[in-house]
């Protein structure tokens, strides 16, 4: 097929647009601004003159203007979009960043299953489940033939820069200084930490439902709701990091503020240099973030692929990816430091663990998997074979 792909520079895109090609499509790649249009109109339709594609595909929406311009010209050429929403699917909206599209034009693929019904809900006609996977090529590590030089190690982002960003720009509300809501976000957190299985925004619905009547309209009460899965996702990643004494910690400067120096590592560039360090760390912690609702995120694929171990909370989905014999799973914060220590102590059971791990993302959690799925739905949307130019 030919796919013309809007590209934004995030994680995860290069890897897209190379499995694309190794799978046999033609891929035309445009480089746009992100959820700001930078294309000129007539850029654009250079662009799809030169391609002729059958749809456009774009990660998280990306390079679609909020006055809907792109959309109109995209539209005006029959050319359908197809979006891998990597993140929360309806946060641009909320925060006035773009306008809903009809949903003649567009099938958005979700990487979380907990979004599809409130998609579907919110008017979005075309929506389809599409797990992440992990690019092979760039992760596929044989394992050490020595020791990892490393012991336990987390690698993510802090979230305090954009949560700072979300609060004073975007929102220009702090909903914790509200007696009603701040009430709501801290027992919804408490609630979260006894079972990380039921999605935050249960609990968050739930006792919103049980109080008084705090916005007038559901928008109010959507951007609320966004607000404290973002905000709640920062304390609990930073709970979880916190708590363990002699876990290492790579990621944004922010973590400065969260750990002690010393456990402070630096940044790390997502790709082989990320590979490496997974393969070299005996165990790598996961602290899933609130605001991902019911599935896995891509640490839990990247670390299995790059030949180590995984050692992630409870999900709702995680049954559906791995068996309860190829991943340890802690059900509360306090239990994952013991975890740890139990895991790094017992080598045997370690190894066990990644060769199970392992084989099951190398058999069907790829990357080239997630993609063939995406291709194969498109082909069929619009009445033609995937494989046709």
């Amino acid at each position: 097929m030919n796919i013309l792909y809007f590209h934004a520079a995030t994680v995860l895109e290069d890897e897209i647009v190379a499995t694309l090609q190794g799978l046999g499509h033609q891929v035309r790649v445009l480089n746009v601004g992100g959820h700001v249009r930078v294309l000129s109109a007539g850029h654009l339709l250079e662009q799809l003159d030169a391609s002729r594609p059958h749809f456009v595909l774009t990660v998280n929406y990306q390079g679609f203007d909020r006055d809907g311009e792109v959309r109109r010209l995209l539209a005006g050429r029959g050319v359908p979009v197809a979006s891998w929403e990597l993140d929360h699917p309806l946060a641009m909206e909320l925060l006035g960043l773009r306008p809903k599209p009809p949903g003649g034009e567009l099938v958005q693929f979700v990487w979380d299953e907990g979004y599809v019904q409130e998609l579907r809900e919110w008017g979005y006609e075309r929506v389809e489940y599409l797990p992440l996977g992990v690019d092979l090529r760039g992760f596929d590590q044989p394992s050490p033939s020595r020791l990892p030089r490393h012991g336990a190690v987390f690698v993510g982002t802090s979230l305090r820069e954009f949560h700072e960003h979300l609060v004073r720009r975007l929102l220009g509300v702090d909903y914790r200084q509200h007696p009603v809501l701040a009430g709501i976000l801290e027992e919804a957190y408490q609630a979260h930490l006894r079972d990380t299985a039921i999605p935050l925004i249960d609990h968050l619905r739930e006792l919103a439902a049980a109080g008084p009547r705090v916005f007038a309209d559901d928008l109010g009460a959507r951007r609320f709701e966004l607000f404290a899965e973002i905000h709640l996702s920062l304390r609990y990643r930073q709970d979880v990091v916190a708590s363990i004494r002699d876990l290492e910690v790579f990621g944004d400067p922010g973590w400065r503020e969260v750990v002690p120096a010393g456990r402070y590592r630096g940044r790390v560039n997502y790709g082989s240099e990320l590979a490496e360090l997974y393969r070299d760390s005996a165990v790598v912690l996961n602290a899933t973030l609130p605001k991902n609702r019911w599935d896995i995120n891509q640490r839990v694929f990247d670390v299995f692929a790059a030949s180590s171990l995984v050692l992630t909370d409870r999900r709702r989905n995680l049954d559906r990816f791995f068996g309860p014999s190829e991943i340890p799973v802690y059900a509360r914060v306090e239990e994952a430091a013991g975890m740890l220590r139990d895991l790094r102590a017992d080598p045997e059971r370690r190894l066990a663990l990644i060769e199970a791990g392992r084989a099951r993302v190398l058999a069907e959690h790829g990357l080239d998997r997630r993609l063939a799925v995406l291709t194969r739905h498109m082909a069929e949307y619009l009445g033609i074979s995937a494989g046709e130019s």
